[in-house]
């Protein structure tokens, strides 16, 4: 037997004619076409270089670096931020600070807050000092007349009488003005301290006294009237400076009466607490008060109605300092 030989190893393939051969133009054999894997791989193309597209660079700038966050780097965790504490009764918003601690930092708060409430301050400023004169010449001027009510007395029982009566008519005149004067300082005192604590005040907000002012009034009284018992003139005047004492001692006692009403007496006691710890800031407040006093009263006494207000607004923003209030700004 003999082995198959390759078509083109037999005579006459690819010659026509023979079977099994197409012959030429016949249609060739699979096995004649050449292999695609012998056909050589076409180099890739060739780009340019980054950046150079239509020489320039790239037109929508160039992307951010591999793990570089887009909009920024997230906030760490930890504790959350503190609210504060609550805005006071009043307040709505706003920026706001602590109170004014110094003597200074206090003065020209006030001025800045008689600023935005001069119409409120000047009107009860008027108000109170109308109400003050009136009723100590008033008193006065009754007092007066009750020592000449009697015209057909002697000359000496007249004098007797005169003389016995200006004492107690002194000492009454004494305590009636300075009640009426502790009154009017606890109206200042409260309708000031809403101003510093909320920025603002009606009229009628000075006048809402609080419980006990009736206590407050005649502890303050009694101050007042001691030197005038004593007729001496040596002993009276070692009394005045113990009464001046007293009086500095209890300077903030209406403010504490305002935050703790009902109670006078704790608040004279909490007003030494509070005056013995900033003793220096608190003399030093009653001598530029004192001066912008003295100011406006030789302005013609106009610049009292501003000297008055101001002195009260800058005591009260000197309380609230102490007691490290955060008040509107």
């Amino acid at each position: 037997m003999t082995s198959p030989r390759d078509p083109d190893e037999t005579p006459g393939w690819n010659t026509g004619g023979s079977a099994g051969d197409p012959g030429s133009g016949q249609v060739p054999r699979p096995w004649d076409e050449p292999s695609l894997q012998d056909q050589p791989i076409p180099p890739p193309p060739a780009f340019p270089p980054p950046g150079t597209w239509g020489g320039g660079g790239n037109p929508y700038g160039e992307p951010p670096a591999y793990g570089a966050p887009a909009y920024g780097a997230p906030q760490p965790f930890g504790a959350p931020q503190p609210y504060g504490a609550p805005p006071p009764y009043g307040v709505t918003g706003g920026s706001r600070r602590l109170a004014p601690a110094t003597a200074g930092a206090a003065t020209a708060f006030a001025f800045s807050r008689f600023g935005r409430a001069a119409g409120v301050l000047i009107a009860v400023t008027v108000v109170v000092g109308v109400l003050s004169i009136v009723l100590q010449l008033g008193l006065g001027a009754v007092l007066g007349a009750a020592g000449m009510a009697d015209p057909f007395a002697t000359p000496t029982a007249v004098q007797e009488f005169r003389g016995g009566f200006t004492y107690i008519g002194n000492l009454v005149l004494t305590a009636v003005a300075a009640f009426v004067s502790a009154v009017l300082s606890l109206v200042m005192t409260v309708g000031s301290l809403r101003i510093v604590r909320t920025g603002s005040a009606s009229f009628t907000d000075f006048f809402d006294l609080p419980q006990g002012w009736a206590g407050y009034a005649g502890g303050l009284t009694l101050l007042s009237t001691v030197p005038a018992l004593v007729p001496s003139p040596g002993a009276s005047v070692v009394l005045s400076l113990l009464s001046l004492v007293a009086w500095i001692a209890v300077l903030f006692a209406a403010c504490h009466l305002v935050d703790a009403p009902g109670a006078p007496v704790a608040a004279f006691r909490a007003s030494v607490s509070t005056v013995g710890a900033h003793l220096g800031q608190t003399l030093l407040l009653l001598l530029i008060t004192f001066g912008l006093t003295v100011v406006g009263a030789l302005a013609c006494l106009v610049g009292l109605l501003v000297a008055v207000p101001v002195a009260a607004v800058a005591l009260v923003a000197l309380y609230c300092g102490f007691r490290q209030d955060v008040v509107p700004a």
